[in-house]
């Protein structure tokens, strides 16, 4: 049975999100804001102690019994949250950096408010990006799922923007436009990447959902093999664009997915004959 503990560390700050966008204006919206960083944090202590005691496991994104709502959930749906003792130790300092920076941000916003700088509106949007942007965090940390993790990183992108453009001065809607410029190219490169390595893992582990778990890419045969041309991946992936565009028109980029491709599979077999 999966723990409750994970389904808190993601459902507080999403259900914050929401809940502070529609009452973030009011003056204990800072300690409400506050409140739900703090359950985050013991949420994910928990969580940390199930993985000391029972050691790394996977866990559906939803609760079994809201999926079997719309009928019996795929194996895959049930593997789309992996937590080990690294991903865990990350997930519990994000939540306490996030509820110290929200204890901080209570009589910052205060003076802010006073001073005029912000008005209601940008106080909601201000209390519900800030827990809008621990889930993502959070989700980044716990995906199993390459399509998800891509899908999470955009989102902490996004909420990011906003909060930076939270003044709507000339400097902070400059400033925000700069991070989203810049975030969206490397986000759009490391959608070419994660495209790149389902590739390269279908090869070997087959179509469907485990080869879009990252618990699959590490469980493969040619472990070592497999990560290092998942590293081959990422580094073509993360090229300026300029040099990017010139691989892609002078067939470079091919070859090298083709011959990632041949390398895992090459693992793949050789790992095979020495088992048997």
């Amino acid at each position: 049975m999966e723990p409750a503990s994970i389904y808190f560390v993601l459902g507080i700050p999403l259900a914050g999100a929401a809940l502070l966008a529609l009452i973030g204006q009011r003056r204990w919206a800072a300690e409400a804001n506050a409140t739900m960083s703090f359950g985050t944090v013991v949420a994910s202590v928990f969580l940390a102690a199930r993985v000391i005691a029972d050691g790394p496991f996977t866990a559906p994104i939803l609760p079994i019994a809201l999926l079997e709502l719309f009928g019996p959930p795929d194996e895959a749906l049930k593997e789309q949250i992996f937590v080990d003792p690294f991903n865990v130790f990350l997930v519990a300092l994000t939540a306490f950096v996030g509820f110290t920076t929200a204890l901080f941000s209570r009589p910052y916003m205060r003076i802010e408010e006073q001073h005029g700088r912000v008005n209601a509106a940008r106080l909601r949007l201000y209390h519900s990006m800030y827990q809008l942007f621990c889930f993502t965090m959070a989700l980044c940390l716990l995906s199993n799922n390459v399509g998800i993790l891509w899908v999470a990183l955009e989102g902490a992108t996004l909420s990011t923007v906003l909060l930076v453009s939270l003044y709507r001065t000339p400097a902070s809607l400059e400033a925000a436009w700069k991070y989203f410029i810049l975030c969206s190219v490397g986000i759009a490169q490391a959608l070419f990447g994660v495209i790149l390595l389902y590739f390269a893992a279908e090869k070997v582990l087959g179509p469907g959902g485990t080869s879009r778990g990252c618990d699959g890419l590490h469980a493969l045969e040619g472990g070592v093999r497999a990560l290092h041309v998942g590293l081959e991946v990422a580094q073509v992936a993360v090229r300026p664009p300029v040099l990017l565009a010139g691989d892609l028109a002078g067939g470079d980029l091919v070859e090298q997915a083709d011959g990632a491709v041949r390398d895992v599979g090459e693992g793949h077999g050789e790992s095979r004959l020495v088992d048997q």
